[in-house]
């Protein structure tokens, strides 16, 4: 609920000061928005999927500081990439915050995403031990 809540302000904050401080028409700050929210996805998807790997763990994601880094460089290379109106200083410090707020849509679609990666996890763990159900 609050992630819905937060990413509904986080749209309206958006588009407010995307079409009246900076001039972008409905459309940029839509496209800026779903590009957020895609780039949220894919980080997130990638990061988690990387630490199963043993040894990006163990020598490459040693801790939380190393998996936010990623995560972060991820998200943002992948923002600044889709969204070409972020690359200057002044519209990525007026849109940033606003732009972080809508990814709560991600957060919605990834809890039954993350659903569904869980169960797999568990089902090749029990065909791997022998035992199904």
């Amino acid at each position: 609920m609050v992630a819905a809540v937060v990413a509904c302000l986080g749209v309206v904050l958006s588009w407010y000061l995307g079409t009246t401080v900076l001039g972008w028409s409905d459309v940029s700050v839509f496209l800026g928005i779903v590009a957020s929210n895609f780039a949220g996805m894919v980080a997130l998807l990638s990061t988690l999927n990387l630490e199963k790997t043993r040894w990006i763990r163990t020598h490459v994601l040693r801790g939380s500081l190393q998996t936010w880094g990623l995560f972060l460089t991820l998200y943002f290379g992948l923002l600044l990439g889709l969204t070409p109106g972020l690359r200057e200083m002044h519209p990525f410090l007026v849109e940033i915050f606003p732009l972080i707020m809508t990814t709560g849509f991600t957060i919605l679609i990834f809890g039954p995403i993350q659903d569904r990666l869980v169960a797999a996890d568990q089902r090749r763990q029990r065909l791997r031990m022998g035992t199904s159900r």
